[in-house]
């Protein structure tokens, strides 16, 4: 790692010590404030901290820190892996990540879908993993073709690798302009959120997963990864039993994915998937407790689709 100029590493330093101030008094686990310091001091503090590191930047509207935690659990088989493990999702939050793990090779950043063109300039990060966008924080975040647009736009003329679910829609559209995409069919369980075509704006005609414009060219590309229920086809042809411990189909179509980012940092699967399958939580996510003799599971749904899967989750019928 190259070492940081002055500046740079005082922000840093400092920054830390305002986390574990935060962490030490109850005020909070300091995931932020550290890095609102840092970039207080030194306002390019996530470029010179993102550089010599290969990142891996993770987005969608639903399962960023699921899928964030997969794909670093999977790269701790390559080395040391900074990552915003709690949700930080924003450049206070990466600092705050980058800066715990200083000499980390390796770096998973979860990004709020917003933000995620900035981050991108700002740490040039070689892989970047988009699932899904559907509508969420309305009051807050812009109208998600307005978002996949400015994906498209960010990740035009630059070398970055895209793992992307073709079976929404809007992300493929959003990846289309990368100069390297791999596809993934994950699968798209809400499809209320596009049933328009984000190229022309005709209708979209769809059979089980696939899907085109009537209108135009726009289609489902071709997946190299697919999602069979409760196994993964890899682009070899390899059907790999995921038999991972988080529930629900989401959480397959997160492990899918994470797969797929994993081989782009050259680790098979035959190496990624054990540490897939020692996730047992993520941030709190679906911790069991048991009371009085009955199991309890905590679940995360915040918008329509993240309802879809709670409800398959909770489903005693269903794996």
């Amino acid at each position: 790692m190259t070492q940081l100029p002055l500046r740079a590493s005082l922000a840093s330093a400092l920054g830390r010590s305002a986390a574990m101030l935060s962490r030490v008094t109850g005020r909070g686990d300091g995931s932020v404030i550290g890095g609102r310091v840092g970039l207080m001091l030194e306002p390019d503090l996530l470029r010179k901290l993102a550089q010599d590191r290969r990142l891996a930047l993770v987005s969608a509207t639903n399962g960023k820190t699921t899928t964030t935690r997969l794909i670093a659990s999977a790269l701790l088989e390559l080395g040391e892996v900074a990552t915003n493990a709690f949700g930080a999702n924003m450049p206070a939050g990466h600092v705050s990540a980058l800066s715990q793990h200083k000499d980390a090779p390796y770096g998973v950043l979860e990004v709020d879908e917003k933000y995620l063109p900035e981050v991108l300039d700002t740490t040039g990060a070689g892989v970047v993993c988009l699932m899904n966008l559907s509508r969420d924080q309305m009051d807050r975040a812009a109208e998600i073709w307005l978002l996949a647009q400015k994906w498209r736009r960010a990740l035009s003329g630059k070398p970055t690798h895209v793992i992307a679910n073709c079976d929404d829609p809007l992300v493929t559209w959003g990846a289309s302009t990368a100069a390297k995409v791999t596809w993934v069919s994950g699968g798209q369980r809400r499809k209320e959120d596009s049933w328009c075509c984000p190229e022309c704006g005709g209708p979209l005609d769809r059979k089980d997963a696939d899907w085109a414009c009537r209108e135009c060219t726009f289609h489902r590309p071709e997946p190299q990864w697919v999602l069979d229920d409760d196994a993964v086809i890899d682009p070899r042809g390899q059907r790999w039993v995921l038999d991972i411990q988080l529930p629900g189909l989401a959480n397959r179509s997160n492990a899918a994915m994470a797969l797929a980012v994993a081989e782009a940092f050259g680790l098979p699967v035959e190496r990624a998937l054990p540490r897939l399958r020692e996730v047992t939580s993520v941030a709190g996510r679906y911790t069991t407790v048991t009371r009085e003799g009955r199991d309890a599971r905590l679940l995360l749904a915040k918008n329509p689709a993240g309802w879809l899967e709670a409800f398959d989750v909770s489903d005693p019928n269903l794996p």
